[in-house]
Protein backbone atom coordinates (compact mmCIF):
# COMPACT_ATOMS: atom_id res chain seq x y z
CA UNK A 1 0.00 0.00 0.00
CA UNK A 2 1.02 3.42 -1.22
CA UNK A 3 0.71 6.45 1.59
CA UNK A 4 -0.22 9.46 0.21
CA UNK A 5 -0.24 13.07 1.89
CA UNK A 6 -1.92 15.84 0.29
CA UNK A 7 -1.10 19.51 1.06
CA UNK A 8 -3.44 22.16 -0.78
CA UNK A 9 -4.36 25.42 0.57
CA UNK A 10 -7.79 25.48 -1.47
CA UNK A 11 -9.78 22.70 0.43
CA UNK A 12 -11.89 21.87 -2.93
CA UNK A 13 -8.85 21.11 -4.27
CA UNK A 14 -8.06 18.94 -1.35
CA UNK A 15 -11.11 16.99 -1.83
CA UNK A 16 -11.26 16.35 -5.22
CA UNK A 17 -7.36 15.30 -5.28
CA UNK A 18 -8.82 13.03 -2.11
CA UNK A 19 -12.20 11.44 -4.15
CA UNK A 20 -9.34 10.53 -7.25
CA UNK A 21 -6.83 9.03 -4.70
CA UNK A 22 -9.38 6.69 -2.80
CA UNK A 23 -10.60 5.64 -6.59
CA UNK A 24 -7.18 3.84 -7.23
CA UNK A 25 -6.36 0.87 -6.00
CA UNK A 26 -3.50 0.08 -3.63
CA UNK A 27 -3.12 3.98 -2.26
CA UNK A 28 -3.93 5.22 1.14
CA UNK A 29 -4.93 8.88 1.77
CA UNK A 30 -3.29 9.06 5.38
CA UNK A 31 -3.70 13.07 5.43
CA UNK A 32 -5.01 16.28 3.41
CA UNK A 33 -3.52 19.53 5.45
CA UNK A 34 -4.19 23.06 4.35
CA UNK A 35 -0.29 24.21 5.10
CA UNK A 36 2.77 23.74 4.91
CA UNK A 37 3.51 23.56 8.75
CA UNK A 38 0.80 21.30 9.65
CA UNK A 39 2.47 18.84 6.75
CA UNK A 40 5.35 18.90 8.28
CA UNK A 41 4.56 17.84 11.60
CA UNK A 42 3.00 14.64 9.87
CA UNK A 43 5.31 13.96 8.07
CA UNK A 44 7.94 14.24 10.80
CA UNK A 45 5.66 11.74 13.06
CA UNK A 46 4.98 9.27 10.17
CA UNK A 47 6.63 9.90 6.81
CA UNK A 48 4.38 9.08 3.91
CA UNK A 49 5.56 7.27 0.74
CA UNK A 50 4.30 10.11 -1.12
CA UNK A 51 3.39 14.21 -0.79
CA UNK A 52 1.61 15.51 -3.30
CA UNK A 53 2.47 19.33 -2.83
CA UNK A 54 0.70 22.37 -3.95
CA UNK A 55 3.63 25.16 -5.14
CA UNK A 56 1.44 28.18 -3.93
CA UNK A 57 0.45 28.31 -0.37
CA UNK A 58 0.16 31.14 2.31
CA UNK A 59 2.96 31.29 5.11
CA UNK A 60 5.24 28.45 3.75
CA UNK A 61 4.68 28.21 -0.01
CA UNK A 62 6.15 24.64 -1.79
CA UNK A 63 9.57 25.41 -2.28
CA UNK A 64 10.47 26.23 1.63
CA UNK A 65 8.30 22.83 2.18
CA UNK A 66 10.17 20.50 0.13
CA UNK A 67 13.62 21.95 1.58
CA UNK A 68 12.47 21.23 4.66
CA UNK A 69 11.15 18.03 3.43
CA UNK A 70 14.65 16.87 2.18
CA UNK A 71 16.21 17.59 5.59
CA UNK A 72 13.96 15.60 7.19
CA UNK A 73 14.89 12.51 4.31
CA UNK A 74 18.56 12.45 5.39
CA UNK A 75 17.00 11.10 8.68
CA UNK A 76 14.53 8.71 6.86
CA UNK A 77 15.07 5.34 6.19
CA UNK A 78 13.15 5.63 3.09
CA UNK A 79 12.99 8.94 1.46
CA UNK A 80 9.25 10.82 1.06
CA UNK A 81 9.00 11.45 -2.17
CA UNK A 82 7.50 14.65 -3.23
CA UNK A 83 5.07 15.58 -6.36
CA UNK A 84 4.73 19.38 -6.76
CA UNK A 85 0.91 20.73 -7.81
CA UNK A 86 1.51 24.07 -10.03
CA UNK A 87 -0.42 26.47 -11.36
CA UNK A 88 0.02 27.19 -15.67
CA UNK A 89 1.38 30.40 -15.66
CA UNK A 90 4.57 32.18 -15.28
CA UNK A 91 5.22 32.48 -11.80
CA UNK A 92 4.25 28.87 -11.62
CA UNK A 93 6.11 27.44 -14.15
CA UNK A 94 9.32 29.45 -12.71
CA UNK A 95 8.57 27.92 -9.48
CA UNK A 96 7.96 24.15 -10.42
CA UNK A 97 11.89 24.17 -12.59
CA UNK A 98 12.87 25.49 -8.81
CA UNK A 99 11.30 22.18 -7.33
CA UNK A 100 12.19 20.05 -9.55
CA UNK A 101 15.99 21.14 -9.43
CA UNK A 102 16.31 20.88 -5.79
CA UNK A 103 14.72 17.18 -5.76
CA UNK A 104 10.97 17.09 -6.23
CA UNK A 105 10.40 13.50 -8.30
CA UNK A 106 8.10 15.48 -10.78
CA UNK A 107 4.87 17.78 -10.73
CA UNK A 108 1.64 18.44 -12.20
CA UNK A 109 0.17 21.22 -13.78
CA UNK A 110 -3.47 22.28 -12.13
CA UNK A 111 -6.26 21.64 -14.86
CA UNK A 112 -7.27 25.28 -16.00
CA UNK A 113 -10.04 23.78 -18.48
CA UNK A 114 -13.55 25.17 -18.06
CA UNK A 115 -15.08 21.67 -18.65
CA UNK A 116 -14.83 20.62 -14.81
CA UNK A 117 -15.06 16.37 -15.91
CA UNK A 118 -12.47 17.23 -18.52
CA UNK A 119 -10.36 18.64 -15.52
CA UNK A 120 -10.39 15.41 -13.21
CA UNK A 121 -9.81 13.37 -16.07
CA UNK A 122 -6.67 14.93 -16.92
CA UNK A 123 -5.99 14.85 -12.60
CA UNK A 124 -7.02 11.41 -12.46
CA UNK A 125 -4.33 10.98 -15.72
CA UNK A 126 -1.57 12.90 -14.34
CA UNK A 127 -1.52 11.35 -11.12
CA UNK A 128 -2.31 7.66 -12.08
CA UNK A 129 0.55 7.48 -14.46
CA UNK A 130 3.21 9.92 -12.15
CA UNK A 131 2.39 8.42 -8.25
CA UNK A 132 2.85 4.20 -10.19
CA UNK A 133 6.08 5.68 -12.16
CA UNK A 134 7.31 7.34 -8.61
CA UNK A 135 7.84 3.59 -7.14
CA UNK A 136 9.40 1.88 -10.03
CA UNK A 137 12.80 3.13 -9.02
CA UNK A 138 14.99 4.39 -6.78
CA UNK A 139 17.37 6.95 -5.71
CA UNK A 140 17.97 10.51 -6.64
CA UNK A 141 20.15 11.68 -8.84
CA UNK A 142 21.96 14.18 -6.57
CA UNK A 143 22.85 10.61 -4.27
CA UNK A 144 25.20 8.95 -6.98
CA UNK A 145 28.03 7.29 -5.77
CA UNK A 146 31.23 9.06 -6.07
CA UNK A 147 32.16 9.19 -9.94
CA UNK A 148 35.37 6.52 -10.54
CA UNK A 149 37.41 5.61 -13.32
CA UNK A 150 35.04 2.86 -13.73
CA UNK A 151 32.18 5.10 -13.45
CA UNK A 152 31.71 4.08 -16.70
CA UNK A 153 31.09 0.85 -17.47
CA UNK A 154 30.00 -1.51 -20.95
CA UNK A 155 26.64 -3.10 -20.91
CA UNK A 156 28.11 -6.52 -20.39
CA UNK A 157 29.49 -4.99 -16.21
CA UNK A 158 25.92 -3.11 -15.93
CA UNK A 159 23.55 -4.90 -16.78
CA UNK A 160 24.19 -8.92 -16.64
CA UNK A 161 20.95 -9.79 -17.43
CA UNK A 162 21.69 -8.47 -21.53
CA UNK A 163 22.25 -11.31 -23.43
CA UNK A 164 25.50 -10.44 -24.73
CA UNK A 165 28.56 -8.22 -23.79
CA UNK A 166 28.91 -4.89 -25.57
CA UNK A 167 32.32 -3.23 -26.84
CA UNK A 168 33.04 0.17 -26.04
CA UNK A 169 32.40 3.26 -28.30
CA UNK A 170 34.52 2.88 -31.11
CA UNK A 171 35.65 6.45 -33.03
CA UNK A 172 34.35 7.24 -35.91
CA UNK A 173 36.34 8.21 -39.42
CA UNK A 174 33.60 11.14 -38.82
CA UNK A 175 33.76 14.21 -36.13
CA UNK A 176 30.69 14.08 -34.11
CA UNK A 177 28.66 17.28 -35.20
CA UNK A 178 26.68 18.04 -32.17
CA UNK A 179 24.82 16.18 -28.73
CA UNK A 180 21.66 15.20 -28.61
CA UNK A 181 20.15 14.38 -25.12
CA UNK A 182 16.49 12.73 -23.97
CA UNK A 183 15.53 13.17 -20.91
CA UNK A 184 12.15 12.86 -18.68
CA UNK A 185 11.35 12.01 -15.04
CA UNK A 186 13.94 13.70 -12.90
CA UNK A 187 15.44 15.98 -16.02
CA UNK A 188 15.95 19.41 -14.40
CA UNK A 189 18.07 17.97 -12.18
CA UNK A 190 20.32 15.50 -14.35
CA UNK A 191 20.50 18.82 -16.68
CA UNK A 192 21.77 21.30 -13.83
CA UNK A 193 24.23 18.30 -12.99
CA UNK A 194 25.14 17.50 -16.92
CA UNK A 195 24.71 20.51 -18.69
CA UNK A 196 27.09 23.19 -16.66
CA UNK A 197 30.28 20.95 -16.55
CA UNK A 198 29.60 19.56 -19.93
CA UNK A 199 29.74 23.33 -21.27
CA UNK A 200 33.36 23.62 -19.91
CA UNK A 201 34.58 20.56 -21.76
CA UNK A 202 32.89 20.79 -25.50
CA UNK A 203 31.70 23.72 -27.53
CA UNK A 204 29.60 21.46 -29.51
CA UNK A 205 26.26 22.17 -29.89
CA UNK A 206 23.58 20.70 -27.59
CA UNK A 207 20.02 19.48 -28.62
CA UNK A 208 17.78 18.59 -25.43
CA UNK A 209 14.65 16.97 -25.77
CA UNK A 210 12.79 17.22 -21.89
CA UNK A 211 9.40 16.03 -21.64
CA UNK A 212 7.40 18.87 -20.04
CA UNK A 213 3.71 20.31 -20.99
CA UNK A 214 3.73 23.99 -22.64
CA UNK A 215 4.70 26.81 -20.71
CA UNK A 216 7.45 24.88 -18.19
CA UNK A 217 10.26 24.51 -20.69
CA UNK A 218 10.90 28.14 -21.46
CA UNK A 219 11.45 28.37 -17.32
CA UNK A 220 13.68 25.64 -17.65
CA UNK A 221 15.81 26.47 -20.06
CA UNK A 222 16.08 30.46 -18.21
CA UNK A 223 17.53 28.19 -15.07
CA UNK A 224 19.89 26.36 -17.34
CA UNK A 225 21.30 29.34 -18.97
CA UNK A 226 21.93 31.03 -15.42
CA UNK A 227 24.59 28.16 -14.54
CA UNK A 228 25.16 26.91 -18.38
CA UNK A 229 28.99 28.35 -20.05
CA UNK A 230 26.96 27.91 -23.37
CA UNK A 231 23.59 29.78 -24.49
CA UNK A 232 20.27 28.04 -23.51
CA UNK A 233 16.93 28.90 -25.10
CA UNK A 234 13.80 27.46 -25.53
CA UNK A 235 13.44 26.70 -29.22
CA UNK A 236 11.13 28.67 -31.71
CA UNK A 237 11.48 27.52 -34.56
CA UNK A 238 13.79 28.42 -37.56
CA UNK A 239 17.29 28.33 -35.09
CA UNK A 240 20.30 27.56 -36.81
CA UNK A 241 22.64 25.07 -34.78
CA UNK A 242 25.41 26.68 -33.84
CA UNK A 243 28.37 25.91 -31.26
CA UNK A 244 28.12 26.91 -28.11
CA UNK A 245 24.50 26.96 -27.47
CA UNK A 246 21.99 24.57 -26.10
CA UNK A 247 18.70 24.30 -27.48
CA UNK A 248 15.67 23.12 -25.32
CA UNK A 249 12.48 21.69 -27.16
CA UNK A 250 9.58 23.40 -26.78
CA UNK A 251 6.50 22.26 -24.47
CA UNK A 252 3.67 21.01 -26.74
CA UNK A 253 6.20 20.65 -30.12
CA UNK A 254 7.93 18.08 -31.65
CA UNK A 255 11.55 19.52 -32.10
CA UNK A 256 13.42 18.50 -35.59
CA UNK A 257 16.01 19.13 -37.03
CA UNK A 258 17.18 18.88 -40.94
CA UNK A 259 18.77 21.01 -43.93
CA UNK A 260 22.34 21.59 -44.53
CA UNK A 261 23.27 23.88 -42.82
CA UNK A 262 21.25 22.27 -39.95
CA UNK A 263 18.28 23.97 -38.78
CA UNK A 264 15.83 23.33 -35.80
CA UNK A 265 11.82 23.57 -37.11
CA UNK A 266 8.70 22.81 -34.66
CA UNK A 267 6.56 19.95 -35.92
CA UNK A 268 2.82 19.91 -34.87
CA UNK A 269 2.43 16.20 -35.38
CA UNK A 270 0.63 13.98 -32.65
CA UNK A 271 2.03 12.83 -29.22
CA UNK A 272 4.73 10.56 -30.24
CA UNK A 273 5.00 7.29 -27.24
CA UNK A 274 2.64 9.63 -25.74
CA UNK A 275 4.81 12.95 -25.57
CA UNK A 276 5.08 15.61 -27.31
CA UNK A 277 7.64 16.65 -27.34
CA UNK A 278 9.20 13.15 -28.14
CA UNK A 279 12.67 12.29 -27.77
CA UNK A 280 12.49 9.04 -30.59
CA UNK A 281 10.81 12.54 -33.00
CA UNK A 282 14.41 13.86 -32.80
CA UNK A 283 16.63 11.36 -32.61
CA UNK A 284 15.24 9.78 -35.83
CA UNK A 285 15.10 12.78 -37.89
CA UNK A 286 19.23 13.11 -37.06
CA UNK A 287 19.74 9.29 -37.73
CA UNK A 288 18.03 9.69 -40.78
CA UNK A 289 20.36 12.85 -41.69
CA UNK A 290 23.64 11.24 -43.88
CA UNK A 291 25.26 14.84 -43.60
CA UNK A 292 25.87 14.67 -39.30
CA UNK A 293 26.90 12.55 -36.94
CA UNK A 294 25.82 13.27 -33.23
CA UNK A 295 26.46 11.76 -30.44
CA UNK A 296 23.38 10.44 -28.59
CA UNK A 297 22.59 10.37 -24.42
CA UNK A 298 19.43 8.69 -23.06
CA UNK A 299 19.23 10.20 -19.56
CA UNK A 300 16.56 9.27 -16.50
CA UNK A 301 12.81 8.70 -17.29
CA UNK A 302 9.95 7.04 -16.98
CA UNK A 303 8.66 4.88 -20.70
CA UNK A 304 10.84 3.97 -23.74
CA UNK A 305 10.80 7.40 -25.37
CA UNK A 306 14.23 8.14 -27.09
CA UNK A 307 14.97 4.33 -27.16
CA UNK A 308 14.16 3.27 -30.62
CA UNK A 309 15.62 6.65 -32.04
CA UNK A 310 18.91 5.76 -29.90
CA UNK A 311 18.68 2.31 -31.47
CA UNK A 312 18.57 4.38 -34.80
CA UNK A 313 21.54 6.73 -34.00
CA UNK A 314 23.92 3.71 -33.11
CA UNK A 315 22.99 1.61 -36.01
CA UNK A 316 24.15 4.20 -38.23
CA UNK A 317 27.85 4.40 -36.32
CA UNK A 318 26.95 7.48 -34.27
CA UNK A 319 28.23 6.80 -30.15
CA UNK A 320 25.53 6.58 -27.85
CA UNK A 321 25.23 6.53 -24.21
CA UNK A 322 22.47 5.61 -21.53
CA UNK A 323 22.68 7.11 -18.06
CA UNK A 324 23.36 3.96 -15.41
CA UNK A 325 20.42 2.69 -12.79
CA UNK A 326 22.04 3.52 -9.71
CA UNK A 327 21.90 7.80 -10.50
CA UNK A 328 18.46 7.71 -12.13
CA UNK A 329 15.49 8.71 -10.84
CA UNK A 330 13.25 6.23 -13.00
CA UNK A 331 15.04 3.73 -14.89
CA UNK A 332 12.81 3.30 -17.63
CA UNK A 333 13.87 5.49 -21.18
CA UNK A 334 17.71 4.53 -20.44
CA UNK A 335 16.63 0.76 -19.18
CA UNK A 336 14.96 0.34 -22.47
CA UNK A 337 17.57 1.70 -24.33
CA UNK A 338 20.19 -0.79 -22.72
CA UNK A 339 16.88 -3.64 -23.16
CA UNK A 340 17.50 -2.92 -27.02
CA UNK A 341 21.29 -2.71 -27.60
CA UNK A 342 20.48 0.84 -28.26
CA UNK A 343 23.01 2.43 -25.47
CA UNK A 344 26.68 1.65 -26.50
CA UNK A 345 27.97 2.40 -22.58
CA UNK A 346 25.60 3.27 -19.54
CA UNK A 347 27.41 5.67 -17.51
CA UNK A 348 26.47 7.38 -13.91
CA UNK A 349 25.46 10.81 -14.20
CA UNK A 350 28.39 12.45 -12.40
CA UNK A 351 30.56 10.58 -15.01
CA UNK A 352 28.64 11.60 -18.20
CA UNK A 353 30.51 14.80 -19.28
CA UNK A 354 33.86 13.72 -18.61
CA UNK A 355 33.02 10.20 -20.67
CA UNK A 356 31.41 12.41 -23.50
CA UNK A 357 34.80 14.75 -23.68
CA UNK A 358 37.18 11.83 -23.69
CA UNK A 359 35.02 10.49 -26.69
CA UNK A 360 35.06 13.76 -28.74
CA UNK A 361 38.68 13.65 -28.64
Amino acid sequence: MTTVLIVDDSILFRKLMESILKEMEGIEVVGSVFNGQKALDLIEKSPPDLVTLDLEMPDMNGIQVLEEIQKLNKTFKKPVKTIMISGQHSAGASLTIDALEKGAFDFIAKPTSENRELNEKKLRDELHHKIRGSFKKSRRPSQPKKATSSASKTLASKAPSSPAPVSSPRKSSQPVDLICIGVSTGGPEALQILLPELTKLTHLPILVVQHMPIGFTNSLASSLNRTCEHKVQEVSGGELVRPRNIYIAQGGKHMVASGTPLKILLDDAPPLNGFKPSVDQLFQTLANNNTIYPLGIILTGMGEDGAKGLKLLRDRGCTTLAQDRESSVVWGMPGKAVDIDAAQEVVSLTAMAERVSRLLR
